[in-house]
């Protein structure tokens, strides 16, 4: 997954794809069919994209304990820690309440 801008592009399209579709609630031909997605491109890209963040997790790219935190989001009148936490066997999300 190197090279030029192109290429970024093309991951983060895909990224936000195979996220969209984990969220959608559809099964997988569904939201392909909806959004017009070859089979083999979309479970290519999804095989890519795991092997990219296995390696980048064993290289040593989160913390000795498998653990890494990120700012979700800062915005005004929200309550709660907005908490994602995503884990080699999936995802785990702590839904964020407007405040009042």
């Amino acid at each position: 997954m190197s090279g030029g801008n192109g290429d970024v592009e093309k991951v983060r399209f895909w990224q936000g794809m195979i996220r969209e579709a984990a969220r959608s609630g559809m099964s997988i031909p569904e939201f392909r069919r909806r959004h017009r997605l070859k089979e083999s491109r979309f479970y290519w890209w999804q095989d890519k994209l795991k092997a990219s963040r296995q390696h980048r997790i064993r290289r040593g790219g989160v913390n000795s304990d498998g653990v890494s935190f990120a700012l979700v989001s800062d915005e005004q009148g929200m309550i709660g820690a907005g908490i994602e936490l995503g884990r080699a066997t999936g995802l785990e999300r702590n839904a964020r309440r407007p405040a009042g």
